[in-house]
C-alpha cells in the first residue's frame, strides 16, 4: 500500500451537516480498499480562479493509504459529485522517500562515460 494526500475543494454553500456528510462519503470511498489516516479541514478559502461560478471553496485534506489501482475509481466518483469543485491526489512525501530508499543505488549514472 502507498500513502497518498488528496485535497478536495467543496462548494462553499455546503452547511456543516452537508459538509460532514460529504467528508463521510469520501472517507467511505477510500475505506473500501484503503485506510484513512488523517482528515484536516482547512475551511473556506478564496479560489485562485473561478470554478463553476464559485469564487470560494471549502478545502479538506485527506491522508490515506491505498493501492494505486483504487485511484481511478476514486477520481471518477469525486468528478461525478456535484458538491466537489476540484480534487487532486498526490503521493505523500513520506511514501516517495520510502520508495527511493527501497531502490538500491547501482552506481550507474546512465550515461556513456569514457575513461
Amino acid at each position: 500500500m502507498r500513502e497518498y494526500e488528496m485535497i478536495v475543494i467543496f462548494r462553499p454553500a455546503l452547511e456543516e451537516a452537508g459538509l460532514e456528510e460529504e467528508i463521510e462519503k469520501v472517507s467511505g470511498l477510500i475505506k473500501n480498499d484503503g485506510t484513512v489516516t488523517e482528515i484536516n479541514r482547512w475551511g473556506t478559502k478564496p479560489l485562485s480562479y473561478e470554478i463553476a461560478k464559485e469564487r470560494n471553496g471549502i478545502y479538506v485534506l485527506f491522508r490515506f493509504q491505498s493501492e494505486p489501482s483504487v485511484l481511478p475509481e476514486l477520481r471518477r466518483e469525486l468528478q461525478l459529485d456535484e458538491q466537489v469543485l476540484r480534487q487532486r491526489i498526490v503521493l505523500s512525501g513520506a511514501s516517495e522517500q520510502a520508495s527511493a530508499e527501497e531502490v538500491p543505488d547501482t552506481g550507474d549514472k546512465g550515461g556513456d562515460e569514457k575513461s
